[in-house]
């Protein structure tokens, strides 16, 4: 992901790689037959046009290397949430994000030495930024990430990750003083509305088994 944002913009690196929600579906759909409602699908159709506005995506300077880049960051994170939910049933959220870090750690760090692009030599300021990150948007976001898949199907997590780049707006226009254009605004409401009807049709579907079920037992009784 951070690599396609040397060729494509940051606005559509971020929409690209939120192509893994309809990722997650098509792979949990066939490896788990986990269902999609009609509604769900044009929910999900309409939150990512709906990504289009809020991110301000422009078709100049396509880069095909990037494009390519961001799509397999997608396909990588879909596959990493998949296996997530498997994991989540015998594992502790604490434990399983504690492993994901020391092993992400290995990872960065033969990266770094490979690529001869490690370096610790950050000012005060650097270094609070970097704690705050490790803080709120490793640990504490890893197990609340990996709460959410022990309760909920892998699809309905995915789908509501899509809120993200809402709060990266809002954030950029609190902290960073940018400037929100009204199509950002219209943008942003359809896609709180669009997960509000997704997961909303995806729980509507997941009770109806579980009461025909019911009448059904009724019905022997």
């Amino acid at each position: 992901h951070f690599e396609s944002l040397k060729y494509i913009s940051s606005s559509m690196a971020v929409l690209l790689l939120y192509c893994f929600p309809l990722l997650v579906c098509i792979i949990s759909y066939f490896l788990y037959k986990e269902k999609l409602s009609i509604g769900s699908i044009l929910a999900l159709v309409a939150t990512f046009i709906s990504m289009i506005y809020l991110l301000g995506v422009s078709l100049d300077k396509m880069n095909v290397y990037g494009i390519v880049l961001s799509l397999l960051a997608a396909l990588i994170f879909a596959i990493y949430m998949i296996v997530g939910k498997r994991v989540t049933i015998n594992n502790s959220p604490v434990i399983i994000s504690a492993y994901t870090a020391l092993f992400a750690t290995f990872g960065v760090f033969i990266i770094g030495v490979v690529k001869q692009d490690i370096s610790l030599n950050f000012n005060n300021q650097a270094w609070i930024h970097i704690i705050s990150i490790v803080i709120f948007s490793t640990i504490f976001a890893e197990i609340t990430f990996f709460k959410s898949l022990e309760l909920l199907s892998s699809s309905n997590v995915s789908m509501i990750s899509m809120v993200e780049p809402v709060f990266t707006t809002l954030f950029a226009l609190v902290f960073l003083n940018e400037r929100l254009q009204f199509s950002q605004l219209t943008g942003g409401m359809f896609v709180l509305i669009s997960l509000v009807v997704l997961v909303y049709s995806q729980n509507k579907s997941i009770k109806k088994p579980a009461i025909n079920r019911t009448l059904i037992q009724n019905e022997h009784i």
